[in-house]
C-alpha cells in the first residue's frame, strides 16, 4: 500500500505502518504516512505534516480524524516522531505566532494534493460501509418480523387446538347425556323410557 521507491518504513503498530516521506515541505515541515494495513476499514492513509522544531504534527483534516478515531496510534506516531532520527529537529529562526499560523497553512497546501486521492477514498468508503449497514439492519429487522409472523401463526394454531379439544369434550357429554341421562343410585341400571309411563291398571279386584 506504499510505494518503496518514495516511503521508507520507520515504525511499525499492529496494522499500522509509520513511512517517511523523503520531500522536504516549506520551513523544515516534513512529510509522513500512516497505513492502515486492514482491508475492512473506512480510511487507510493518513498524510501528516511534523514539525521537528516544535515537535507537533500541523493542523490538518489526516491529524484531526486520526486523532478522533484513533486516539492510541495518534499518541504513539507523536512518539515514534520525537524518537526518530528522521523527525529530529532542525536550525532555524524562531517564529511568532501569527508566522507559526502560516507555516501550519503551508504545511497543510504541502500536504493536501496527495490526500486528496486518499479522501476521496475515504468518503467512498464511508458511504459504502453506511450502506452495508444499513443493509443489515434491513435484512435483522425483516428476520424479526418473520419470527414474530412464526410466533402469531403457532399461537392461533395452539388456540385452534385447544378449542377442538374442548369442544369434543363437550360433544362426548353431550353423548353421554342423550345415552345415559339419569342413573338408578341403587342398581346403577340407566332409566329408559318404560320407567317413565304409568303402572298398567288392575284388570282384577
Amino acid at each position: 500500500m506504499s510505494d518503496d521507491t518514495t516511503t521508507s518504513l520507520i515504525a511499525a503498530r499492529a496494522d499500522f505502518k509509520l513511512y517517511h516521506r523523503p520531500e522536504r515541505g516549506d520551513r523544515g515541515w516534513q512529510n509522513f504516512k500512516l497505513v492502515l494495513t486492514t482491508r475492512r476499514a473506512p480510511k487507510h492513509n493518513w498524510h501528516l505534516g511534523w514539525n521537528p522544531r516544535e515537535q507537533r504534527l500541523a493542523r490538518n483534516s489526516d491529524n484531526d480524524l486520526l486523532r478522533e478515531h484513533y486516539p492510541a496510534i495518534h499518541d504513539w506516531v507523536l512518539c515514534e516522531l520525537r524518537q526518530h532520527p528522521e523527525a529530529e529537529p532542525v536550525e532555524r529562526d524562531v517564529v511568532d505566532a501569527d508566522d507559526a499560523t502560516n507555516v501550519d497553512n503551508a504545511a497543510n497546501a504541502s500536504v493536501a494534493a496527495i490526500a486528496s486521492a486518499d479522501t476521496v477514498v475515504y468518503v467512498i468508503d464511508a458511504r459504502a460501509d453506511t450502506l452495508a449497514r444499513a443493509a443489515e439492519d434491513d435484512r435483522r429487522w425483516r428476520e424479526a418480523q418473520q419470527a414474530q409472523r412464526r410466533q402469531a401463526e403457532e399461537q392461533r394454531q395452539r388456540e385452534a387446538e385447544a378449542n377442538a379439544s374442548w369442544r369434543r369434550g363437550q360433544f362426548n357429554n353431550y353423548v353421554l347425556g342423550l345415552a345415559f341421562p339419569d342413573l338408578n343410585s341403587m342398581t346403577g341400571r340407566p332409566r329408559t323410557v318404560w320407567d317413565s309411563l304409568p303402572p298398567p291398571p288392575r284388570l282384577y279386584r
